[in-house]
C-alpha cells in the first residue's frame, strides 16, 4: 500500500482508528501512549497526530484535543486489512502448493522404493 506515510505514522494511525472503533470516543496522545507501546512520548505522538491531521487522515471534533479518523483515515485502515488478508491468502496458497510438491516427492520415493523391493 503506497500512502506516503512513514512506518511511525502508519502505526499511530492504525492505533487511532482501532481505538476509535473499539471505544467510539475521540483518541488522545496520552491514551495512545498508555494503550500501545510505541516507545514515543505523548508530545511526539501529538506531533505525528498533527501531521496526520494536516494530511487529512484525522479531524478534531468540536474543540476537543482528541482526534477522530476521517474517511481517508478509515480508508487507510481498511486497505491495510485487505492487504493483510491478501498476503495471508497468498501465503496459504503457497503453503498448499509446497505441501503438494512435498507429497509428490514422497510418492515418487515410495514408488521407487516399492519397485526396488519387487
Amino acid at each position: 500500500m503506497v500512502t506516503g506515510l512513514d512506518q511511525r505514522c502508519q502505526k499511530i494511525l492504525k492505533a487511532i482508528v482501532l481505538s476509535y472503533i473499539k471505544t467510539a470516543y475521540p483518541v488522545g496522545s496520552r491514551s495512545l501512549t498508555k494503550a500501545f507501546d510505541f516507545g514515543l512520548s505523548p508530545a511526539s505522538i501529538r506531533n505525528i497526530m498533527a501531521d496526520l491531521e494536516e494530511m487529512g487522515y484525522l479531524n478534531h471534533p468540536l474543540s476537543s484535543a482528541e482526534t477522530v479518523p476521517t474517511e481517508k483515515g478509515y480508508r487507510f485502515y481498511v486497505d491495510g486489512l485487505l492487504d493483510e488478508i491478501e498476503r495471508e491468502s497468498i501465503t496459504e496458497d503457497l503453503g498448499i502448493d509446497q505441501y503438494r510438491l512435498h507429497r509428490t516427492e514422497d510418492i515418487k520415493e515410495l514408488l521407487q522404493e516399492t519397485s526396488r523391493l519387487l
